[in-house]
């Protein structure tokens, strides 16, 4: 199929069905997961190649930046004890629950995989949630957004240390280091050179410079971040942040708004859907359901309850506890080194695979009630 028809095709699709699922009163982000899954997996007429690979990548940093725009960074200093508390318990409490699988016989280092999979919070789910029903600053959402990011920075270092010692592979002084460097650099870039910049490219003669430099410099923090050894979606989120504080944070709001609602959004979940495999031959179904369990609740009471402990209201610790339940990527690239290592069999990873389906799909529809509620 042609590449341009394919693109035409996701688009018309996606907006149809997001038609359809808004006027049901349902979060429009499942519908095209589903028709994503529906067009590939199922029926085999979209294949992710590099091309649409390369677009679903860029979609989600776009949406990353979006998020970081639309972020009260005042609020955020607020919230920023109880963030990292609820970070912190976001990777922990998961990674000593997957020890229970000792228990369904199990090794010690295929228990620890499983741990280290079910760390990582996949924030893009949530934040298309928060986005639509408009709550993302909210101060639930503000903490949810805030929790991600550092859950992501402490998961990514864990993950470093683990590589080492688990898979004898990196040096961990060397993910120090990169660490340390990274937050350096995003420090200097925040408090001496975003501001001048923008105002200096506002001089120019050139249609709309402000919003090419905002786009140039997201790009630019998402590699960097990429190779400090942190996931691009963190740059791209910074990057926002760093421009919600100048003067020209509202004219690249809008601007992105139209880029993203118009194209990004449908494309990114539509792709999670194609992108989707399962062999359901191949499937522990005991595993895979104690697994999906144990990853939604580890997140909702690890998270919920050190939300609790740090002054949100009940309601409000629920919520952050179920935005922190998408798990994605990471936990992905995590299962498939250790499924080429020998740590995990093929029947682990499709329980991987589903879990991160699973866990994608009920997230929407929770947050959904609970802020309906």
């Amino acid at each position: 199929m042609n590449e341009i028809f394919i693109f035409v095709f996701i688009l018309i699709s996606t907006k149809i069905v997001n038609e359809i699922f808004v006027r049901l009163k349902l979060p429009s982000v499942i519908g095209i997961i589903l028709l994503g899954i529906l067009c590939g997996p199922v029926l085999k007429i979209i294949r992710v190649d590099n091309t649409i690979e390369f677009f679903s990548d860029i979609s989600i940093l776009f949406l990353m930046f979006l998020a970081g725009l639309e972020t009260d960074l005042e609020s955020v200093k607020k919230q920023g004890k109880a963030s990292l508390a609820i970070a912190l318990s976001g990777v922990f409490v998961p990674f000593f629950l997957s020890f229970i699988f000792l228990f369904m016989k199990f090794s010690f280092n295929s228990s620890y995989i499983i741990g280290l999979t079910l760390t990582a919070t996949s924030v893009s789910i949530t934040v298309m949630t928060l986005l639509e029903i408009g709550k993302l600053n909210t101060r639930s959402g503000i903490t949810i957004l805030g929790s991600a990011v550092m859950d992501d920075v402490i998961g990514i270092l864990f993950m470093s240390i683990s590589f080492v010692f688990l898979f004898h592979s990196g040096n961990f002084y060397i993910v120090i280091l990169k660490l340390v460097l990274l937050m350096v650099f995003l420090y200097i870039l925040y408090v001496y050179i975003i501001n001048r910049a923008f105002h200096f490219v506002s001089n120019f003669k050139s249609h709309d410079m402000v919003l090419s430099l905002a786009v140039i410099l997201m790009l630019f923090l998402s590699y960097f971040s990429e190779e400090m050894g942190i996931a691009g979606i963190t740059g791209a989120y910074v990057a926002g942040v760093s421009i919600s504080k100048t003067r020209f944070s509202k004219r690249v709001l809008e601007n992105t708004h139209i880029i993203v609602d118009t194209l990004f959004i449908s494309f990114f979940f539509f792709v999670v859907g194609v992108k989707t495999s399962i062999n359901l031959h191949d499937l522990n179904f005991l595993f895979t359901f104690v697994l999906t369990i144990l990853a939604i609740i580890s997140k909702v009471i690890g998270c919920g309850l050190a939300s609790y402990l740090n002054g949100l209201t009940l309601d409000e610790s629920l919520k952050v506890g179920v935005g922190m339940i998408p798990r994605g990527e990471v936990g992905l690239v995590i299962a498939s080194i250790a499924l080429s290592r020998g740590f995990v069999d093929q029947v682990v990873y499709n329980g991987f695979v589903i879990m991160i389906l699973l866990t994608t799909l009920i997230t929407p529809f929770w947050l959904n009630y609970l802020y309906r509620k």
